[in-house]
């Protein structure tokens, strides 16, 4: 692996640097000394931060593509994948980045033929970019019109299609989301040109920027040169020069502004691969690592910090019980919670008077279960259980509930079978109260898909999210019309601000926007009879 990673810097590197160090004897070095001082550093400095903006949304872009089709790859794992084997897009049409379908495949069989179409999406996606900032930069707004216009119907005929996997990469919210993200993304090298172009103090407008940048990459992309290393930057400098900048300075604006971004990435390609590389050689050598919730269990508890851990219990507790004074079942009433977890909320209700059973797929989660139940005083039979095969009788229980659980099961099919293995321990009439995260809200949907696994390994990104308003149908119950909206506040709120702002929290609770809240619970009531 070392040396795949390694075979196309190599020779990017050798191309590259035997370009510039023409340029630099050809006139860049007597010129890089006249302009150089502190600020010049930190215009490649800020070049720098701009392509690793570029990377991020391109790694989200690659994400997205993928999750489209293929809901089990873990958010850490991609980020991994990506960033580990940047090097290769150091080869021709970036075709090196195919060795991403060899390492997703070994997670899920299934997967080259999704990979292999993503890789051709974004390609296609890149190129159709920078033909648009070619064109705007040229004003040519009716070759725009037109191209616009011939893409719509392009894909308009390839929705008709009947594959499957087509219609969905041609769905209007693919589509936006992969257009958005490609200018975006290319938009970064673009302001780095710019910048770095204004600061030697030969300026050039913005158009210019992005006509220059587009013809050398797309110039040096056909000539099938990794990176078009040797061609890019060649051209970029003539039409500078061409442009009225001075030879020299032009040879040293394009010799800072490929050290501050295809040098900058390659490099820091390596270092990724260098920092995940047991993650990645884990993918090839096993395929499926441990169970996740297994290999999180003894650190299970420090994945939120403490003081939000239990304003949220709280805050469900009270939900749950109050659900439960409602539909009249007291305290004494038997309760189960599935995916107990450390076994938090099965404390606080047994606290209430709930004689309360727990169970948990995870083996070491339920002992650390019977470990905090145990610290606590309180009794509550705890098992090792999956929730489609119940290990309790028929009609046994008054209540179920589960907290953010029931989104771990990505098959539909098996979801639904794990509902109805619920409702079957329960009694006639008996509630089972989904507690789940609220992704209706998109600025919410994005955090929780992409950035919390980053920072958090409670989701791993693998997720199926269940919407409010499109909760599954289960056999013999019904869910009840009404449902409760609960938090606002992220995650990382300090718990004095949480605190100062309960009451707005509270507030919009009850209001108009509440269904854009970060939780909520339904009711599923099993049918009498």
């Amino acid at each position: 692996m070392r040396r795949i990673m390694g075979v196309p810097a190599l020779l990017v590197a050798a191309t590259g640097l035997s370009a510039t160090a023409f340029w630099w004897i050809y006139g860049g070095q007597a010129a890089f000394v006249e302009v150089a001082t502190p600020g010049l550093a930190l215009a490649v400095a800020a070049i720098a931060v701009l392509t690793s903006v570029n990377l991020a949304i391109r790694w989200f872009r690659w994400h997205f593509l993928t999750r489209r089709y293929l809901q089990s790859v873990p958010t850490r794992t991609s980020l991994a994948i990506y960033f580990g084997t940047l090097p290769a897009f150091a080869t021709p049409l970036y075709l090196g980045e195919l060795i991403r379908t060899a390492l997703v495949a070994r997670r899920i069989p299934e997967a080259r033929r999704v990979v292999l179409t993503v890789w051709a999406v974004e390609r296609i996606a890149d190129a159709l970019t920078l033909v648009v900032f070619l064109i705007v930069a040229t004003s040519n707004w009716p070759l725009l019109a037109g191209f616009a216009i011939g893409l719509f119907a392009i894909t308009r005929l390839f929705r008709r299609v009947e594959r499957e996997w087509l219609r969905v990469l041609l769905a209007p919210r693919t589509i936006a989301l992969v257009g958005a993200t490609s200018l975006a993304a290319w938009l970064m090298p673009v302001l780095g040109l710019w910048g770095i172009v204004g600061q030697l103090g030969d300026p050039i407008s913005a158009a210019a920027a992005a006509e220059v940048f587009s013809l050398g990459t797309l110039g040096g992309g056909l000539t099938l040169l990794p990176l078009g290393a040797g061609v890019s930057g060649s051209s970029m400098i003539f039409m500078l020069n061409g442009m009225g900048m001075a030879f020299e300075t032009a040879v040293v604006s394009i010799a800072l502004f490929r050290l501050g971004t295809t040098w900058y990435a390659l490099a820091l390609g390596l270092l990724a691969f260098g920092r995940w590389r047991r993650v990645i050689v884990s993918v090839v050598r096993e395929g499926r690592v441990q169970e996740h919730f297994d290999a999180l269990a003894e650190k299970y508890d420090t994945q939120i910090p403490a003081a939000v851990r239990e304003r949220v219990v709280a805050r469900k507790v009270d939900v749950t019980a109050r659900w439960l004074r409602e539909v009249q079942v007291e305290p004494g009433a038997k309760g189960l919670e599935i995916g107990c977890g450390h076994g938090w909320y099965a404390v606080e209700l047994a606290r209430l008077g709930y004689p309360m059973s727990a169970c948990d797929r995870s083996t070491a989660q339920a002992r650390a279960a019977r470990r905090y139940v145990a610290s606590h005083g309180t009794s509550i039979q705890l098992l090792a259980a999956d929730a489609r095969a119940l290990p309790y009788p028929d009609g046994c229980f008054d209540f179920a509930y589960g907290v953010n659980v029931i989104h771990h099961i990505i098959d539909p099919g098996i979801r639904r079978h794990a509902l109805e293995e619920i409702v079957r321990v329960l009694r006639p009439g008996g509630s089972f109260f989904l507690h789940e995260i609220n992704t209706k809200n998109p600025l919410f949907a994005l955090y929780m898909g992409y950035l919390f696994p980053l920072i958090r390994e409670i989701d791993d990104g693998t997720e199926a999210w269940i919407k409010p308003d499109s909760l599954p149908p289960v056999a013999g119950a019904t869910w009840d019309a009404d449902l409760t909206y609960l938090t606002f506040l992220p995650d990382f709120t300090p718990r004095p601000v949480a605190e100062m702002l309960s009451g707005i929290e509270r507030f919009l609770e009850r209001s108009r926007f509440r269904s854009w809240s970060a939780h909520y619970v339904a009711r599923l009531v099993k049918r009498e009879g």
